[in-house]
């Protein structure tokens, strides 16, 4: 039959409640006529291809008769701002129920990249779904790809959003630009979290899980009645481990997480009006994970890596299975091999990696019943975040001589041995409000409004032994008094050096232990620090239509005015120099710019055909906009401003009911229109801006690439084979072309190469000299965009008499080879990668207890997740992030009955 949309009474009593039974995802469920359950997915991308094979267990009714049949359930999403039948929305989505999220396991970005189409996470690049990135999404504060909501709410966060997805309703990521209904920065997708909400009924949950790699996790969640119409919840959890990623060196293992949140909500209800209050604290002092090493560097030249592995011997530990290229002084690889293709995700420092992580979320979700067909919903966020990490900087265990703390242990060398820090900080506060009908007719509409304010901060800072003289340590009003000045101040107006504050460019007397944000770090002066500022506001409105011609046609149609206002704040950048054996510090800052502005009028509209009860065809026109930002401090006045986005994508897509109801079906195919990419790297500016002086022909900054082609076709199903047996998966393949445009491209071995002729300041003679060119990059494919990804899920599940019911669960992955950058240079292709999990379920007779075993990445192949020719860490050429190796461990769920 075909699945209509649930008034808001249905929909209440699709909902379960806690102590009624659990429909399990671990086989076919027969149900009796009378009996219906909804399992609400996902976010708006709609349900082509991803939804599909993710709600894979889910099975939905034919005809109701007075036998028990097998059905697929339907699945409830709210791609749209309402709740409506998955196989009814013209979009591409994925969606993840709570039953989902357990079944496969799922606690963090990995699982949730193996399972959806077109997705990729990176350091790098951010979130990027189908090829379309975010480059400098921190120090430079341009906007995401993808947009990120926490239960309605948007967020630039990446840390705290749902710790390891428990008490999880569910997860939902859609694809192609979400711009009309999810606004802010989502023109290549979004992903939504959404968790459960308080029940007038009592229930509770406990989960414990361990594994081989020493890590522990305990949640806890726990809710009912206070009153006839308030209610409430409460969740928890503490997670920590020794360290997945292996460290041979003196120091911890890191990605050692130490991690508590702690989440109470309340709901009060009555019959028209219902709101939600929710605060989470999450907080986090354990160990990051850390890019590793991909590369043999120059173990003979001084002047490489700063000197970190000059006549250093031993092994750099993630390449020791791999024969891999050499890089030199230039970081250019001297070969031609590709990246490792067998890595290890394992490394060797002396320094300890630390966390300091912490963020507080608010979120306020009221519903009023205007009248039987009107609702108005009230959408508040505030968020609070504060993250500081640090990490080895020289990626070695080298550790001072028993004899000078400046020469290396194991050579007569000058020691490097630094660590760098990262603060992040951001302040943001939302509303939107939402007036939604619910009418008999064939028209309903949603209208609204949004508005959006944050504040981001993020810095760099170096501190250790061996970039700088032997006064790392050393306080300056020691070192000044040594020399007969009475204090580093004194010092410096005898020096003539100008210290007034306010100045653009002034000379300072640093203190050790502390930076111009107030983080600590051990008792070094940080000789390199870099802060930079920035502050958004965004408006937005926007309205959604659809018009039901008859049983088989609906059109539906919708536009979104959006303005954009950023300031970007003060730079800071501080130096420490020697002068006069005084540790004297100078900073320059730049003058905050004025407010910039942009706006843009985007839409999507949709035809939907369902030429049978179980069967939609759809086609979808949308466009997609992310607003420009400011370049800090442009090598060329012409540059200040980065453009804007456009995407205008082009869908076709099919979903449905199949073979009796036993195959759930969804494909789809797109074209997107791609304006204005916006590219960060080194690249020839317009002729006439560089001065004569210029040493090189190029500038470093963030650019637009206009005529840009994306374009893909996605497909997921399940299948289930009989009561016992499911097959279930997904395949997409995608493909670009990059408009008219010229790079430098990193750890380019075989780039062209160059003369160039200027004017030596110091000589004002003209020198000629051999650079490396840019290459045309001309309908390259854009980076982190795999050709081909799939994943393949056998279920086979069997009823244990009196002892409940047994799962075995297998999962297969694959991604495919991908580009590091729009060179697409054969020599740093990244490598295709899979992962293989196996998980065994049980679950009691009278389900309040579940207990899984599972075995993650099998094979323990490691692959390589990103790859960065030329690191964030400037003496470290080609560094990569890795998955996961593998993991063996048990998890056991409590769910006591009321």
């Amino acid at each position: 039959m075909r699945f209509s949309s649930p008034n808001p009474t249905q929909r209440r009593k699709l909902r379960r409640r806690a102590g009624e039974p659990r429909t399990s995802f671990l086989r076919p469920h027969r149900w009796v006529r009378g009996n219906v359950m909804s399992i609400r997915p996902f976010d708006r991308v709609a349900a082509a291809l991803t939804a599909i094979l993710i709600a894979s267990p889910c099975l939905a009714a034919d005809e109701a008769t007075d036998e028990e049949e097998p059905f697929i359930e339907e699945i409830i999403v709210t791609a749209e701002k309402r709740e409506e039948n998955i196989l009814e929305v013209p979009l591409t989505m994925s969606a993840f129920s709570e039953q989902m999220i357990e079944e496969t396991g799922m606690t963090n970005n990995a699982d949730l990249e193996q399972l959806v189409p077109g997705l990729q996470f990176g350091d790098d690049h951010g979130t990027s779904i189908r090829g379309i990135i975010s480059q400098l999404r921190w120090e430079g504060h341009t906007d995401l790809a993808v947009a990120v909501y926490v239960n309605g709410v948007y967020t630039v966060d990446a840390y705290g959003i749902a710790p390891n997805l428990f008490d999880m309703d569910r997860v939902e990521v859609a694809r192609g630009p979400q711009g009309t209904m999810n606004g802010r920065n989502s023109i290549a997708g979004s992903i939504s979290y959404f968790h459960k909400k308080p029940t007038d009924e009592w229930d509770a949950e406990i989960l414990t899980e361990f594994t081989d790699q020493f890590t522990q996790r305990y949640n806890v969640a726990w809710g009912g009645p206070i009153s006839d119409n308030l209610s409430f919840r409460i969740s928890g959890g503490y997670f920590e481990g020794d360290g997945a990623q292996k460290n041979h060196g003196p120091a911890r293992d890191y990605d050692a997480p130490d991690q508590y949140s702690i989440a109470p909500q309340l709901r009060l209800k009555t019959d028209r009006f219902e709101a939600n209050l929710r605060y989470e604290r999450t907080e986090d002092t354990g160990a990051p994970s850390v890019q590793v090493s991909l590369a043999e560097p120059d173990r003979t030249d001084p002047d490489f890596a700063e000197g970190a592995f000059y006549q250093y011997d031993k092994p750099i530990r993630s390449i020791t299975n791999c024969n891999v290229a050499p890089v030199g002084a230039d970081h250019r690889v001297t070969g031609v091999e590709a990246p490792c293709d067998d890595p290890k995700n394992e490394i060797a420092t002396n320094l300890d990696g630390r966390l300091d992580n912490e963020t507080d979320r608010f979120t306020l979700r009221a519903d009023f019943d205007l009248t039987d067909t009107l609702t108005l919903r009230y959408i508040y966020g505030d968020t609070r975040t504060r993250m500081f990490q640090t990490r080895d900087f020289d990626h070695t265990d080298r550790v001072p001589s028993a004899t000078d703390p400046l020469i290396a242990a194991d050579a007569p060398v000058k020691l490097l041995d630094v660590e760098f820090d990262f603060p992040f900080e951001n302040d943001e506060t939302s509303h939107e409000l939402l007036l939604t009908s619910n009418y008999d007719g064939p028209f309903n509409f949603v209208a609204g409004a949004f508005s959006y304010e944050n504040r981001t901060l993020f810095g760099v800072g170096v501190y250790g032994v061996g970039q700088q003289p032997p006064y790392t340590d050393t306080d300056p009003d020691v070192a000044a008094q040594a020399i007969g000045f009475e204090s580093c101040e004194q010092a410096l107006g005898v020096f003539g050096l100008p210290s007034d504050p306010t100045e653009r460019e002034h000379f300072f007397c640093p203190r050790p232990g502390i930076d111009p944000i107030g983080n600590t770090f051990p008792g070094f002066h940080k000789f390199f620090t870099f802060l930079t500022e920035a502050t958004q506001d965004t408006f937005a409105y926007f309205a959604n239509a659809e018009y039901e011609i008859n049983d088989q046609w609906r059109v539906s149609g919708g536009l979104r005015y959006t303005e954009d206002e950023k300031v970007l704040g003060q730079s800071i950048f501080e130096f420490i120099l020697s002068i006069a054996g005084i540790p004297i510090g100078i900073r320059g800052q730049n003058t905050p710019l004025d407010k910039f502005p942009w706006d843009k009028t985007i839409g999507h509209i949709s035809v939907e055909y369902s030429p049978l009860d179980n069967a939609l065809i759809y086609g979808r026109i949308s466009t997609g906009y992310r607003s420009g930002s400011l370049n800090t401090e442009p090598e060329v006045p012409l540059l200040a401003i980065i453009g804007e986005e456009t995407l205008v994508n082009y869908e076709l897509g099919v979903k449905g009911l199949f073979a009796d109801d036993r195959l759930l079906l969804m494909a789809g195919v797109f074209y997107n229109d791609y304006e204005g990419y916006q590219f960060t790297g080194t690249f020839e500016p317009p002729p006439g801006v560089l001065p004569i002086t210029a040493e090189e022909p190029y500038v470093g900054s963030t650019a637009n690439i206009d005529d840009t082609q994306i374009w893909g076709a996605e497909a997921e199903a399940t299948f289930f084979v009989d009561d016992n047996w499911r097959i279930s998966g997904f395949y997409n393949y995608l493909d670009s072309e990059i408009g008219p445009f010229g790079a430098i491209i990193p750890g380019d071995a075989q780039g062209p190469m160059r003369e160039w002729t200027y004017q030596d300041l110091n000589t004002l003679e003209m020198v000629t000299v051999t650079l490396p060119d840019q290459r045309d990059v001309t309908g390259n494919q854009l980076p982190q965009q795999p050709h081909h990804k799939l994943s393949f899920q056998v279920s086979y599940t069997m009823p244990l008499p009196e002892m409940g019911s047994l799962q075995l669960l297998s999962i297969y992955s694959y991604t495919g080879p991908r580009w590091p950058s729009l060179g697409n240079v054969p020599s740093l292709e990244i490598p295709g990668y899979s992962r293989w999990d196996l998980r065994a379920n049980w679950t009691s007779d009278d389900e309040q207890w579940a207990v899984s075993g599972f075995v993650q990445n099998v094979l323990d192949k490691i692959g390589l997740q990103e790859f960065l020719p030329r690191s964030t860490n400037g003496s470290q050429p080609m560094m990569g992030r890795l998955t996961d190796p593998r993991q063996i461990g048990v998890q056991i769920r409590w769910r006591p009955q009321f």
